[in-house]
């Protein structure tokens, strides 16, 4: 019985949500996020089955693909890395906590606050917050997705928060 198809589901149920939420930050479209992310795993899968090497992350690897696919589909579309029209669907993405409506509404416009925020910082800074803070990835795990050094990684990091409080703060 070939192992691989329970294995690329099985990484498939664990990363979609995060994958998904990583590219709809970054497009703010649903229906875009959900073509790209069908891609990634698309990518994945061709790639698995091309038996040309081992992956040795699949988490890492899927997230560089969703980087690559981005990148990509913002030179096809030129469009700005965060577009806000449709943000009232961020209240999906808010993990349900038996929350009533008033708090879910004050957690929806805190979202879109952040996101706001988050709009007008550099996609590089973008995309380390999204994967240190929402995604929870480790250093070491950011540092193989850019090809950078940890240290590079948490510096980065560190600089895109104290932007991200300056941009917030100038939203009051």
């Amino acid at each position: 019985m070939d192992l691989l198809p329970q294995k690329f589901a099985q990484i498939y149920q664990e990363q979609v949500k995060s994958i998904f939420r990583f590219i709809y930050l970054r497009t703010n479209s649903k229906e875009v996020a959900e073509d790209l992310t069908a891609n990634v795993f698309l990518k994945y899968w061709r790639f698995i089955n091309s038996k040309i090497t081992l992956i040795d992350n699949p988490r890492a690897f899927l997230y560089q693909t969703a980087r690559n696919i981005l990148i990509d589909y913002y030179r096809q579309n030129k469009k700005n890395i965060l577009s806000l029209d449709e943000k009232d669907e961020l209240a999906e993405l808010i993990p349900d906590q038996n929350l009533n409506p008033a708090e879910k509404n004050i957690i929806t416009e805190d979202i879109k606050k952040i996101q706001s925020a988050l709009a007008v910082l550099k996609p590089e800074y973008q995309e380390i917050l999204i994967w240190k803070y929402l995604d929870k990835l480790r250093t070491k795990e950011i540092a193989k997705i850019t090809n950078r050094s940890p240290e590079s990684v948490r510096t980065l990091a560190s600089r895109a928060l104290k932007a991200l409080r300056e941009s917030y703060d100038r939203l009051d």
